[in-house]
């Protein structure tokens, strides 16, 4: 089994075990509107997404680079990430807004952040877009 046949199992399996809690819990939007607070965030302190399905050449791509210069000339990113906090360490983890988090590291510049407590199976919901 390649690589990518692994990857695409995986994801359906964990895709079956996000649906099954769609079905169960509140929406992500509930879920950020009930405890949601916008930050000014340092960088380093956001960890990548664990399910992250961002393959690494999309952030060498020239649609990446024009991102890139449109923080570095706004200061910042005009569209707020959304992090989840960690429970038994400070900081934060990344929920989805991967390229913006990588641009703004990349130019030492702070990263707004929607900052909200979810559990794994909204922050899942919330990266494929079943909020």
């Amino acid at each position: 089994m390649t690589l990518d046949e692994r990857r695409q199992r995986i994801y359906a399996d964990v895709m079956d075990e996000w649906c099954d809690a769609y079905r169960e819990g509140p929406s992500v939007r509930e879920l950020v509107a009930a405890d949601a607070r916008c930050k000014l965030l340092a960088p380093q302190s956001v960890s990548a997404c664990r399910w992250s399905a961002r393959h690494e050449s999309s952030l060498s791509d020239p649609s990446f680079a024009a991102l890139r210069r449109d923080i570095a000339r706004m200061g910042g990113n005009s569209v707020p990430v959304l992090v989840r906090s960690l429970q038994d360490v400070d900081g934060y983890e990344l929920v989805y807004g991967e390229r913006r988090l990588r641009a703004c590291r990349e130019l030492g510049l702070p990263l707004h952040a929607i900052v909200s407590r979810m559990s794994d199976h909204a922050a899942a919901r919330a990266r494929v877009g079943l909020a």
